[in-house]
């Protein structure tokens, strides 16, 4: 049975992302090299019938596993490699790579025996932007892991798991990962987060914690055409079932994605940042990583799935296999699926305001805590939206509502505030501020219009000077009528008392 959940509050999330610093992370699977040559079509092939690309530039960047390592490592988690490369060009890229601080190389065996899986994309187009993928070449390795390959990473894996909080399967197929191994994964998952990305071996893994295959991966395992939502459904369960899981969360491209429990609890996540896609490569790895280091630092299965998506939603917004920051995500995590357009920080409002006012759009400012949203507020927003042509609504966060109102204020936290908000039709912008006034924005925005509700007059509005010092017209909007959260608080309180 679906579950629709509450917003995870700002508060919270930080405290996940800041666990992420103390996580120690294992990942075991298949290092890729991610090559990207740019150039610019320029005339057909007299050779074949074929584009002929002048090269421009080129890149190296770490993909498969090594895009969950590097994903790791740039989220300020510990990250403890184990896999096997070749003694060549690929190979020694990949270890100048990761000779970072936080990455522990010992568990990166280099090996005369195979090559480093690569793959080449050759990407063409006028400029970066624009560039579309032309024509990919793999190498693959060509034999299967020696014996002692083998035992060189099992003995590895079992050195460093006491050490570790969990253990990512990045598994592409391309032989690091061997039943012997797979065996050895079993058993730690007992003791230990276990988190699986397989491409084709999903259903050898068992009693993990959780696994995230995309659509196409889940449909080829388990057998099932996903047709609609229930498909998805009926898909997760079948896994969590099979393969003796806690959670099962699957990747579902525009559809957003699905995390089902071994408790029953299903929550369908929208997509988030969709109309911004610029490449979806890696996003997958993406997902895994911060699926893992939100579980290590206390998150449910519901707010890990959800952090994940907004980390996807940021990568496929960058070019090629990417990675993300915690400052980025916890940048994103203030425009929250319908809050997207309209929640913005500051300076985004400035570059926003100038485009306007460079229109010829008059802009209004107003503000409030707007805690337990009443028809005094709406009346007052509609209003204020009428003295001009955009209307931008600065909310007081949650420190700065603590400040300025009785104990135990706000009721509802600035995350959910700003969600209710964003539902608002009038409202063209919203943006949180921390001080007790709005002056600094008022003097950063230069607004046409300050309007403030009918509990104040022109002369006693706290910002009246910083207002009329940069030419703004003063405005009282909305009814007279005496409208407050604070006095539908003590109703509800007293009616509560009555029963």
């Amino acid at each position: 049975m679906s579950k629709t959940r509450r917003t995870i509050t700002t508060k919270k999330f930080k405290r996940i992302i800041d666990g992420f610093t103390k996580a120690k992370i294992a990942v075991l699977g298949d290092i890729v090299a991610d090559i990207y040559i740019y150039g610019k079509p320029f005339k057909l092939s007299r050779e074949a019938p074929v584009l002929v690309v002048r090269h421009d530039s080129e890149r190296i960047v770490p993909g498969g596993a090594g895009n969950a390592i590097n994903n790791l490592a740039q989220l300020g988690a510990s990250v403890y490699p184990i896999s096997i490369i070749g003694n060549d060009d690929a190979g020694r890229f990949v270890l100048n790579y990761f000779a970072d601080d936080n990455i522990n190389l010992e568990g990166l065996i280099i090996s005369d025996e195979r090559e480093t899986v690569s793959k080449t994309r050759i990407m063409a187009g006028d400029d970066h932007t624009s560039k579309q993928q032309v024509i990919r070449i793999d190498k693959e390795a060509k034999h299967h892991l020696a014996p002692h390959l083998e035992e060189d990473l099992v003995s590895y894996l079992t050195q460093i798991t006491k050490g570790i909080d969990a253990l990512i399967i990045s598994d592409y197929g391309h032989g690091v990962i061997t039943p012997k191994l797979i065996e050895k994964i079993s058993q730690i998952a007992h003791r230990k987060i276990v988190v699986v990305d397989s491409r084709y071996n999903l259903l050898e893994y068992k009693d993990v914690t959780i696994i995230t295959p995309n659509e196409s991966e889940a449909e080829e395992s388990s057998g099932i055409l996903i047709k609609n939502d229930e498909d998805v459904v009926t898909i997760a369960k079948k896994f969590i079932k099979e393969l003796r899981l806690k959670a099962a969360l699957i990747t579902r491209g525009n559809k957003g994605m699905l995390i089902a429990e071994k408790s029953g609890t299903i929550n369908h996540i929208p997509i988030w940042g969709e109309e911004d896609i610029v490449d979806i490569t890696g996003a997958g790895d993406t997902v895994t990583s911060v699926v893992t280091l939100s579980l290590t630092s206390g998150a449910s299965f519901y707010e890990a799935a959800r952090l994940s998506n907004y980390a996807a939603g940021i990568v496929v917004m960058k070019s090629g296999t990417a990675t993300l920051t915690r400052k980025e995500l916890l940048k994103y995590k203030k425009q929250d699926l319908t809050m997207k357009k309209v929640v913005k920080d500051h300076q985004e409002l400035v570059q926003i305001v100038e485009k306007l006012k460079s229109q010829g759009r008059k802009i209004v400012l107003t503000n409030g805590c707007f805690d337990l949203l009443h028809v005094g507020h709406i009346r007052c927003l509609k209003a204020a939206k009428q003295e001009g042509d955009i209307l931008i609504v600065a909310v007081n966060s949650d420190s700065s509502s603590e400040r300025i109102k009785e104990k135990g204020r706000p009721i509802t936290s600035e995350e959910e505030r700003l969600e209710i908000l964003s539902a608002i039709e009038c409202i063209d912008y919203l943006t949180l501020f921390s001080e007790p006034t709005v002056d600094k924005l008022i003097t950063l925005l230069k607004p046409h219009v300050f309007a403030k509700g009918t509990d104040y007059t022109i002369e006693n509005v706290p910002e009246r000077e910083t207002a009329l010092s940069i030419g703004a017209q003063i405005a009282i909007v909305g009814d007279s009528k005496k409208h407050s959260s604070s006095e539908l608080i003590k109703t509800i309180y007293k009616s509560h008392k009555k029963t």
